[in-house]
């Protein structure tokens, strides 16, 4: 009989595995960490224009086939780290990202960057996806808060320039929404807003990256996606 309190070798053995995969986990977070600190630094050394000009791209409306034209590193650097399949996360949902969602989406935080590649290619990603905004000018930004107040419109942002998480580069707020298979975005579907939220809400616990949702702020803003502040 065994006596009180004392592990048996099965419970060993679990426990022994169970470290095992805790310290696998930390080394492949921190070999994708690296990776993407790499790419803030390069971001960190573009010009000023070429931040300008990613914010003011228009919004993707082209054909979203697989035909991508070059091996997309961003998506790759999550699958060759091997994050997620002892985690939870999958990376068989078939769906990349276009080329015009890429580059809005290198203009974002690393951490950012992880948390959506790695929400897209999850098994579990309900749809596709499109990347609308990552890092946003301060021209840029006065255009949306002028929208609903000096210009015809509806209100779209209760931001002033400087004061959104978009404006600063690397952007540490992203707007990402489904679309069709054209990559128009389907705005009027809030229940898919919704369902994207509970989806990159829970890939975000499961790889430790806090995220804070625009569809809990007072003015709701389904696509939109930010680090927290401090």
């Amino acid at each position: 009989m065994r006596k009180s309190g004392r592990p048996t070798h099965k419970e060993k053995r679990a426990r022994s595995r169970a470290a095992q995969v805790r310290r696998d986990r930390r080394a492949r977070r921190k070999a994708l960490h690296r990776a993407l600190r790499g790419r803030e630094h390069d971001n960190q050394a573009r010009r000023p224009e070429e931040a300008k000009e990613l914010s003011q791209a228009p919004r993707l409306q082209q054909s979203r086939t697989t035909e991508q034209g070059e091996i997309l590193e961003l998506q790759a650097l999550v699958g060759q780290t091997g994050i997620g399949h002892r985690e939870g996360v999958g990376m068989a949902s078939g769906y990349q990202w276009g080329s015009r969602s890429l580059q809005r989406l290198n203009s974002c935080d690393p951490r950012i960057v992880e948390l959506m590649t790695t929400a897209l290619h999850d098994d579990r990603c309900p749809f596709d996806l499109t990347v609308i905004e990552g890092h946003r000018s301060n021209e840029r930004q006065a255009e949306l808060y002028a929208k609903g107040r000096t210009t015809p419109g509806p209100k779209v942002t209760n931001a002033k320039p400087g004061q959104s998480r978009h404006n600063s580069f690397p952007s540490e707020a992203v707007d990402v929404g489904p679309c069709d298979a054209r990559g128009n975005v389907l705005w009027d579907d809030k229940g898919k807003f919704d369902a994207l939220a509970a989806h990159v809400e829970r890939i975000a616990d499961e790889l430790a990256i806090p995220i804070v949702w625009g569809g809990t702020f007072s003015f709701y803003d389904g696509a939109h996606y930010e680090l927290p502040r401090g």
